[in-house]
């Protein structure tokens, strides 16, 4: 409560008692009082319990963006003001655009395959009475299995020596170079897509949760069929879940360096070399301005990214309402 306004009810109160009103009128006044400063005190309660986070947002996180922002313009080694050249630099240089381009490929492909599939297996289980949890479990073990095992799994499946090669040569196919081939690209996606299809399935599956079933019953009632019945029932009602859906699926598509750094290196074929090698390989070479200058590219690409999928989500909402 402003200063301005205690004072307005300090001479509401003061008129009140001035005329002589009643009692419980008065008593009305002290009891609103009460639950006025009560309500401004768990206010100032809850902002002091956010401090610590915004103190730790602010060292953690909003300092060292803003000094990878500095040090964009600048030299790696001497610090001298270069404006926008490192973004020149980074730009032209061919290793960026190869790993911008199979970025780019790779999440224009990967997240719809995952955000498509997980909703189908989604819809399936939602309709299933029994074994319902133990197929949520099934799905989630991906997601808890160690980095360093996945990356034993992919090597165990895809070496030229490995299980699917095996399996190949028993049926008289001839065997693959799984990861060092433009194969190499599918393993990096089928991987991503076995690594996550748990999360996003569980995510469909609580938005799925919130429909209904009346409104199924009604629609069937009224004659409509499934596909029907998913276009116009379940798929505006799971619309804003499907907004969360794509931001975590390309926020957690960039985590996917970790298996085929293992798998296959710091150099792998061109055909999976993404932004996270780049930024490995400048970093061990000590390019601290071009990396700089890619992270900040890449932030600001990703942001608006996020605000476009947003906007683009909110128009839609509205248009089926």
């Amino acid at each position: 409560m402003t200063m301005q306004e205690q004072k307005k009810l300090q001479r509401a109160e003061t008129k009140l008692k001035a005329e002589g009103a009643p009692a419980g009128l008065t008593a009305a006044v002290e009891t609103f009082k009460r639950k006025l400063n009560a309500s401004q005190q768990k206010n100032w309660t809850f902002l002091l319990l956010l401090v610590p986070s915004f103190v730790g947002m602010t060292v953690l996180f909003l300092l060292p963006l803003l000094d990878v922002v500095r040090r964009s313009f600048t030299l790696s080694m001497t610090s001298d003001w270069v404006g926008l050249s490192n973004y020149q630099n980074v730009i032209n240089n061919q290793a960026f655009q190869l790993a911008a381009t199979n970025t780019s490929l790779f999440v224009l492909t990967a997240i719809p395959l995952l955000v498509a599939s997980s909703l189908l297996i989604a819809l399936f289980i939602s309709k299933q009475r029994l074994f319902k949890d133990i197929y949520k479990a099934g799905f989630l073990i991906p997601l808890v299995i160690p980095v360093a095992a996945v990356a034993l799994i992919w090597q165990l499946l895809f070496d030229y020596s490995g299980l699917l090669n095996g399996m190949l040569t028993s049926l008289s196919l001839p065997a693959q170079n799984w990861l060092n081939s433009s194969l190499a690209f599918w393993v990096l996606v089928g991987g991503y897509l076995w690594r996550n299809l748990g999360f996003c399935t569980i995510l469909w599956l609580a938005a799925l949760s919130g429909i209904s079933p009346s409104l199924y019953e009604a629609a069937r009632i009224d004659g409509a069929g499934r596909w029907e019945v998913f276009r116009r029932i379940t798929l505006p009602m799971v619309l804003p879940a499907c907004f969360t859906v794509v931001v975590l699926a390309i926020i957690n598509s960039f985590k996917i360096y970790r298996e085929a750094f293992l798998v296959a290196g710091s150099y792998p074929h061109e055909s999976m070399y993404t932004i996270q090698h780049l930024f490995n390989n400048w970093f061990a070479s000590l390019s601290f301005d071009k990396i700089s200058a890619a992270a900040t590219l890449v932030s600001i690409i990703m942001l608006a990214l996020v605000l476009l999928l947003y906007r683009a989500w909110g128009l839609r909402e509205e248009r089926l309402r």
